[in-house]
Order: structure tokens, then C-alpha cells, then sequence
């Protein structure tokens, strides 16, 4: 003769089917927490002598400062930033600036191969004579919305006016 057990559901779940109400008994023993782990420690001497090593003679406050000593003669891993510059790569492209001599006189000498070489025609230079027959600039403009930043200007440059 087989033994069945009935069990009375909480008047919520009296409406179910047994299907319904067998699954949600389940995910209720499934969902109960079961602690693993180490029993807790008896208290030995051992246990005490660690706490008095730990308490007393600061060995965690002595190995945090032996470290932050250790930091202090290593080289430091940050740099000052507006005023040192990190290494570039020397596939970094950024914004073309025009360069000056330390007159204060553009570099320029309105050659125009930047203007030619520019695959996007970003480069418009105006340029008049001089007195002594040289060329110089009078507008010099790059237009950084059609700019690719491919370099090729910088290439180009016989003078090195152009710098990324």
C-alpha cells in the first residue's frame, strides 16, 4: 500500500493545478540557501598570538608602508601632462599647424605643393611678391572639416611649415 502525503497550499495558491502547485513547492526548496564552508575556528592560542602579532606590533600597517617606500625611488608611471609630452607613434595623425621662424615670420613660402598634393583640397593659399622676389603668404587656411589627415601636405612641404 503506497503512503501519499497532502500538503495544504497558502490560499493564493489554491486555485492551481497539482502540476502548478507541485512546481512551486519545488522552486521553494530550491530557492533555500545552504552555507558551505570552514567550521568556525576554535579559539587556540595560535588564534590569540596572531591577533596580539596583528594588534599590537601594526604588521599590516608595516607592510603598507614598506610598499609605498618601495613606490617612492621607481620610476613614476605619470607624466605632467601640459607640460611634458609622451612619446608619439609615428603613424599619429592630428591638426596641422602652420609653423613660425622665432621672428615671429611664417615658414611659408607659398610654394603651393600642399595645396596641389591634398587628395581632400582642404589647403587654399594666397600668396603676393615681395620686394626682394621671394613669395609670402597672406591667407593661408586648411580647412579641418574636409581634412583627411593623410600627412601628404607634410610630406610635401620643402621648409617644414607644415607640422601635425
Amino acid at each position: 500500500m503506497a503512503l501519499t502525503v497532502k500538503f495544504r497550499l497558502p490560499c493564493a495558491f489554491r486555485s492551481l493545478t497539482p502540476i502548478q502547485a507541485r512546481s512551486i513547492s519545488l522552486c521553494r526548496q530550491i530557492n533555500t540557501y545552504k552555507i558551505v564552508g570552514k567550521p568556525a575556528e576554535e579559539e587556540t592560542l595560535q588564534t590569540g598570538l596572531d591577533f596580539v602579532t596583528r594588534g599590537l606590533l601594526m604588521t599590516e600597517i608595516a607592510k603598507g608602508f614598506a610598499l609605498t617606500l618601495g613606490m617612492i625611488f621607481k620610476e613614476p608611471a605619470t607624466i605632467n601632462y601640459p607640460f611634458e609630452k609622451g612619446p608619439l607613434s609615428p603613424r599619429f595623425r592630428g591638426e596641422h599647424a602652420l609653423r613660425r621662424y622665432p621672428s615671429g615670420e611664417e615658414r611659408c613660402i607659398a610654394c603651393k605643393l600642399c595645396e596641389a598634393i591634398c587628395p581632400a583640397q582642404a589647403i587654399t593659399i594666397e600668396a603676393e611678391p615681395r620686394a626682394d622676389g621671394s613669395r609670402r603668404t597672406t591667407r593661408y587656411d586648411i580647412d579641418m572639416t574636409k581634412c583627411i589627415y593623410c600627412g601628404f601636405c607634410q610630406e610635401a612641404c620643402p621648409v617644414d611649415a607644415i607640422v601635425e
